[in-house]
């Protein structure tokens, strides 16, 4: 397809930009033949990097260029569309799995008047089935993890009643010992 004739020389520019100077430096270190009928006097490894968009922009129109930024972008928007249908798989298996078609997503497809093949309605299953595994080992981590602290939470308890009625019983005994100490002094005071 002819990307590149659908843009104006201002997103033509923008583009080759994106594209990158390495990206530019490499194409024309493999292409020397092409390279050096744009720019003969200069050898392409050792092309900066900004000359090399540079030379790109000058020369958009001629194939050598507009051939390769094509290629370029056919590869970012066949990646872009295959990334898109992935997330599209996990957003449609996230909000089917909590839906009412959740145990036939073929039904809310021909409902919706999407014609969608057998691989693709597995795709989702599969994805909803590997949603709700994660879910059910979140939880699980998660209830191991409370009774964990719950037997923690418990130690610490029981540490706390034992350094209590440790204190409780030197309390007391402190309470003995003054009482047992002014009884001796009240029965000294008394001789």
């Amino acid at each position: 397809m002819n990307y590149i004739s659908k843009l104006n020389d201002t997103e033509k520019k923008n583009f080759c930009n994106i594209i990158s100077g390495d990206a530019f430096k490499d194409y024309f270190k493999k292409n020397q033949k092409e390279y050096n009928k744009i720019k003969s006097w200069y050898r392409a490894e050792k092309i900066p990097k900004n000359k090399a968009v540079s030379l790109a922009i000058e020369n958009i129109n001629k194939s050598f260029i507009s051939d390769f930024m094509d290629n370029f972008a056919n590869l970012f928007l066949t990646d872009i569309k295959k990334q898109l249908k992935e997330e599209e798989i996990n957003v449609l298996a996230k909000i089917l799995r909590d839906s009412p078609f959740k145990d036939n997503i073929a039904l809310y497809f021909k409902l919706n008047g999407d014609d969608v093949d057998n691989l693709y309605l597995e795709k989702i299953q599969n994805t909803m089935s590997n949603i709700t595994n994660k879910n059910d080992e979140n939880v699980q981590t998660i209830n191991e993890n409370s009774k964990i602290e719950i037997e923690n939470l418990k130690k610490q308890l029981e540490n706390i009643k034992k350094n209590y009625l440790n204190q409780k019983r030197n309390i007391k005994l402190i309470f003995k010992t003054v009482r047992r100490s002014k009884m001796n002094w009240k029965s000294h005071c008394l001789i």
